[in-house]
């Protein structure tokens, strides 16, 4: 446990690291994938174009999680809107606001939940880290000079203090949100399936949450705060009434 607010160099411990890596293994696979059609065959009519098209709809994909990350690291509208062209901020928000929404949510819940990485594309964020490394090593030989030891890590935001009492607040709104939505579709009639799936989530959504306090909290201690010690007793009594509940 550190005593300062250094990061954790060996831990991307975030919903933004998670974008981030999400990003870089899109992109890996959009390079792999355009690179293929430099020497491919010539196949059933309409085969080659068809191939075009997945590979810009992956680029699509790629382009809104970079708006994603921009967004997580406090990019305007407005400087986002100018760098894709030119377009107004509220074009810009308008053309992708949507997009960032639905991955900054799946990275959230994969954070709490780590079932749900795979949302995300991600079996494990620390295989994933070492696979894109082992590629962008191999790109750096093939081309020259590139990247240090650690290509990958090195971009991703590192957990911290500050970091992660943002992705706690932005959790806690989750999950009020999806309690808002199962109020409101009880309050339409009765769906046994789909009430029982929302409970299961909710109660996932808050086991993960409370893991992710105790966490929180137990740094805000390390470092001095006086107030944590309390909220980590409440933390920990919350989640221990939880598995108890499992």
């Amino acid at each position: 446990m550190q005593s300062d607010d250094t990061p954790d160099a060996a831990r991307h411990d975030s919903p933004a690291a998670l974008v981030r890596l999400a990003l870089a293994l899109r992109a890996r696979e959009l390079a792999e994938a355009a690179g293929g059609l430099v020497s491919a065959p010539a196949g059933a009519p309409g085969e080659l174009a068809a191939d075009a098209a997945r590979i810009a709809a992956d680029a699509r994909q790629v382009l809104e999680l970079a708006v994603t990350v921009e967004r997580a690291q406090s990019t305007t509208w407005e400087a986002l809107g100018y760098a894709l062209g030119g377009i107004s901020r509220q074009a810009a928000q308008d053309r992708y606001g949507t997009a960032v929404n639905r991955w900054s949510e799946r990275a959230l819940h994969a954070w709490l939940v780590p079932a749900r990485l795979a949302d995300l594309d991600i079996d494990d964020p620390d295989k994933a880290i070492g696979r894109l490394t082992q590629w962008a090593q191999r790109q750096a030989t093939e081309t020259g000079p590139g990247p240090a030891d650690d290509p990958v890590g090195a971009v991703l935001p590192l957990t911290d203090t500050a970091r992660t009492l943002t992705a706690v607040l932005d959790a806690g709104r989750l999950i009020r949100a999806r309690q808002d939505a199962m109020w409101a579709r009880q309050a339409d009639g009765p769906n046994e399936r789909a009430d029982r799936q929302a409970v299961a989530e909710l109660a996932e959504l808050e086991l993960g949450y409370t893991r992710r306090k105790v966490e929180l909290y137990e740094r805000m201690t390390a470092q001095g705060d006086r107030e944590a010690p309390l909220l980590l007793a409440e933390a920990r009594a919350r989640l221990a009434e939880l598995q108890a509940q499992r």
